[in-house]
């Protein structure tokens, strides 16, 4: 199976995390489309494919996925759409009204969520979509504001039913990563993954392979960036790491199965 996953910053987690377990996978092929912020919104359908509409937004995207900047529908099996969009806490003494307003807010109005309307004009294969991870938040805060948090099933559910009128499945957060129903586990936040860091993971397994034959060779061996060290600083609490990454693609698989 191939699939396209395409995101902001939060992809690094999961390209980091699926390097970690794609050997247990090898009838997956994943290809990587990423750029930061809300960069994604500069997408077009142009002849059936997903294109940048500017040269910034086209260098960034062939950077991450080895050179190709249009996504094409015909060259995979199914889409995952990762972040551009939040599963805010929503206070359980809102009404239905202002409940079902925020649910459709999260989905119609993002960058996530329209990314995947326009992808769905092109394909009629499985999209799925993935929001932006919780924050990671301590305990004090958890046990301060938990009885007041609308359950993450709830949200999750709300939001998947604006998604089902354009045949999106939207994706939980691993229970495993979740602390409370607003907010993901400290420890999957620390050393959490920039873009840079999940790219420099490719460059990295290159040159192993690269020293092994230099070393047969008698030749010294290539130095070794580290990718830990162009991770996010201490206090980061909306990026994840790897092992978050790691839990969420297996979870991710196991859906589209």
């Amino acid at each position: 199976m191939k699939i396209a996953a395409i995101g902001n910053s939060h992809i690094g987690a999961l390209k980091l995390g699926w390097d970690s377990i794609s050997k247990k996978h090898k009838d997956v092929e994943i290809t990587f489309f990423a750029a930061a912020r809300e960069a994604l919104q500069d997408m077009e359908l142009k002849d059936g494919k997903l294109v940048p509409t500017n040269d910034v937004l086209a260098r960034r995207l062939e950077q991450f996925s080895n050179g190709v900047s249009a996504i094409d529908p015909e060259q995979y099996d199914a889409f995952f759409i990762v972040g551009g969009w939040k599963i805010f806490p929503v206070d359980k003494r809102t009404s239905t009204a202002v409940q079902s307003t925020i649910a459709s807010d999260s989905f119609e109005n993002t960058v996530g969520g329209n990314l995947a309307k326009l992808l769905r004009s092109a394909t009629d294969k499985p999209i799925y979509l993935g929001h932006n991870p919780l924050r990671a938040q301590s305990k004090a805060f958890v046990k301060e504001f938990k009885s007041m948090s609308l359950s993450y099933a709830q949200r999750i559910d709300a939001v998947q039913k604006v998604a089902q009128e354009h045949s999106v499945t939207v994706v939980s957060q691993p229970v495993k990563t979740r602390s409370s129903e607003f907010s993901t586990v400290e420890k999957y936040a620390k050393s959490s993954a920039r873009l840079r860091s999940a790219q420099l993971n490719d460059v990295i397994e290159e040159k192993k392979k690269r020293n092994e034959k230099r070393i047969a060779l008698g030749k010294k061996p290539l130095k070794i960036a580290n990718p830990k060290k162009l991770s996010h600083g201490k206090n980061e609490k909306s990026h994840m790491n790897g092992d978050y990454g790691a839990l969420y693609m297996s979870a991710l698989l196991s859906t589209m199965k």
